[in-house]
Order: structure tokens, then C-alpha cells, then sequence
């Protein structure tokens, strides 16, 4: 049988972004337009402890923070045209590095906690069988 045990944190931040080609029904959207960004990260882990949920939550914030937002805000795109897909792709391939080698990273991004993305990555090659 195959198992995989993960730790998970949450954290909000606040944003803005708008949408360039939203379409007419949806043109409110392509003005830039705030919202709380809920964060979830989830990893997998080998053993107990092995990441401590206070230390991902705050390297994922941080990350989340400096990297996501601020790559955006330094593109000259800012307020950032990035989805919630968008973003949450971006923190899972700097999770990957964080923590190399894992089994399994899962992002979710979501505007004010109603709408959003989730983003799995599941690395076969790293899958341990159990008995």
C-alpha cells in the first residue's frame, strides 16, 4: 500500500490584481481590485516533525510575500494581472526548492476565501511503499 502523510499551514495576505482581458460580463475585473488572499500549502513528510507547521507557514508567508507579490510588483505590472493558478504555481515550484524531494506539494490560493485554485504536484519517483 502506498500512504502519504503531509503537514499543511494557512496564512492570509493582502493584495491586489486585475484581470487585462476580462471579458464584458466581467469587465469590473479588469480594474485593479484588492483582495485577502487565503494561502494554504500542504507537503509531504516522512516522519513527525520532520517540517514544523510554524517554520512552513512562515517561509511559505514570506515566500509568498516577497516572491509572488513582489516579483509582480517589481514587473511593472503591478497591481499584478496573476490568477490565483497563477500564484499558487509559483509558490509550489518555490516550495520544490524549500523542500526538495518530496512526494507531494499542494497550493491553494483563493480571493477573500470564496474562489480560487488549487495546484498538486505528485513526484512518483519520490513515492515510498509501505506495508
Amino acid at each position: 500500500m502506498i500512504t502519504t502523510t503531509t503537514v499543511w499551514a494557512t496564512f492570509q495576505v493582502e493584495g491586489w490584481h486585475h484581470w487585462p482581458g476580462a471579458p464584458d460580463k466581467y469587465d469590473w475585473l479588469a480594474d485593479s481590485h484588492r483582495h485577502m488572499f487565503h494561502v494554504r500549502v500542504e507537503i509531504s513528510v516522512g516522519q513527525s516533525r520532520e517540517i514544523e507547521f510554524i517554520d512552513l507557514r512562515k517561509q511559505a508567508m514570506a515566500d509568498f510575500e516577497n516572491s509572488v507579490l513582489g516579483i509582480l510588483a517589481t514587473t511593472g505590472k503591478y497591481p499584478a494581472s496573476y490568477s490565483c493558478e497563477e500564484m499558487a504555481k509559483l509558490l509550489v515550484t518555490h516550495l520544490e526548492l524549500l523542500y526538495p524531494e518530496r512526494e507531494f506539494y499542494a497550493v491553494t490560493v483563493s480571493e477573500d476565501g470564496e474562489n480560487g485554485s488549487t495546484v498538486e504536484y505528485l513526484h512518483p519517483e519520490n513515492i515510498k511503499e509501505s506495508e
